[in-house]
C-alpha cells in the first residue's frame, strides 16, 4: 500500500520489431520494364512507414538497356541516390542480381553512402534474402560464381536483339517460358539445394526467404519449415509482387559482401 497522495511510475518498455519491403527485378533501365511506374505507384507511398528496403537483385538491366554504360550507369547511381536522399532515415539493402552485378556498376555503387550492399545472401532477424539466379538449376558454390562471373562483364545487346526481345514478352513468350521452366516447387526445390551447399545452418536461423529472379510470384509457400516467397517482376506482363517482413531492431544484418 502507498500513501494517500503518491503514485508509483512503472515504466514499461516495448519492443518493436523493424518493418522492411523487399522487391526485385525492376529491371530499370530496359524498354521491357515498367519497374519505374510501378515503384513510384506502389513503393514510394509506403517508405516512410518502413525502416528497410530490400531490394533483391536486378533492380536495374544493363544487358537490355542497349545503350552505353558510360550512360547508364551513372543513371542507375543517380537513380539511388535521389532515392537515399528522398528517404534520409531508410536503410537500403542492395543485393546483387545477374543483371546488375557489372563490375563497372558495382564499384561505382560501394562509393556511395549508407547503402548496404551484398553480392549473394542477406540474413536480417530469421529473414534470408537472395536474388535467385541459383534457381536457374541446381547451382553449388562454384557453379554459382562461374555463372555470375561471365555476367560481372557482360556488354549491352544491339537495339535489334531487344527489339526481339521485347516481342517474346508481347506475345507472352517469355512469360510462359519462365512459367514451364520454374514450375510449381521447381525453383523452391532448387534455392533449397543451393543453400544446402552454401550455408548448412541456413535452416536453423531462419524461418522466410525471400527471392527474385524467376519473375513467378511465390507468396507463403512451406516447404520443409522454410516459408518461400517471390517478388515477381517488373517486367511488362509478369505480376510485380513486393513481400513485407519483421526482424527484432539491434539486429546486425549480414556483413556487405565484397
Amino acid at each position: 500500500m502507498f500513501p494517500v497522495g503518491c503514485f508509483q511510475l512503472v515504466f514499461i518498455t516495448v519492443s518493436v520489431d523493424k518493418k522492411g519491403i523487399v522487391i526485385s527485378d525492376l529491371h530499370l533501365l530496359s524498354a521491357r520494364s515498367e519497374g519505374e511506374s510501378r515503384f513510384e505507384r506502389e513503393i514510394r507511398p509506403r517508405l516512410n512507414e518502413i525502416d528497410t528496403l530490400v531490394l533483391n537483385g536486378d533492380t536495374f538491366d544493363f544487358r537490355w538497356a542497349c545503350r552505353p554504360l558510360n550512360e547508364t550507369v551513372p543513371e542507375a547511381i543517380t537513380w539511388i541516390q535521389n532515392l537515399r536522399c528522398d528517404f534520409p532515415d531508410l536503410e537500403i539493402c542492395y543485393l546483387l542480381g545477374n543483371h546488375d552485378c557489372l563490375s563497372h556498376f558495382v564499384n561505382e555503387l560501394r562509393s556511395l553512402e549508407r547503402i548496404s550492399i551484398h553480392a549473394h545472401i542477406l540474413q536480417l532477424g530469421r529473414n534470408l534474402f537472395l536474388h535467385g539466379d541459383a534457381a536457374n538449376y541446381r547451382m553449388g558454390l562454384k557453379q554459382f560464381q562461374k555463372f555470375r562471373d561471365a555476367w560481372e562483364t557482360d556488354q549491352p545487346k544491339s537495339k535489334r536483339d531487344a527489339r526481339l526481345y521485347d516481342l517474346t514478352d508481347k506475345v507472352g513468350l517469355s512469360y510462359l517460358t519462365h512459367a514451364l521452366w520454374f514450375a510449381g516447387n521447381t525453383a523452391v526445390r532448387r534455392i533449397s539445394w543451393h543453400l544446402d551447399r552454401v550455408s548448412s545452418a541456413w535452416r536453423e536461423d531462419a524461418d522466410n526467404c525471400f527471392f527474385g529472379h524467376t519473375h513467378m510470384p511465390i507468396k507463403n509457400r512451406l516447404y520443409r519449415g522454410i516459408r518461400f516467397y517471390n517478388t515477381g517482376s517488373g517486367i511488362r506482363g509478369m505480376e510485380f509482387a513486393p513481400a513485407t517482413f519483421s526482424y527484432p531492431r539491434g539486429t546486425l544484418n549480414s556483413p556487405p559482401e565484397t
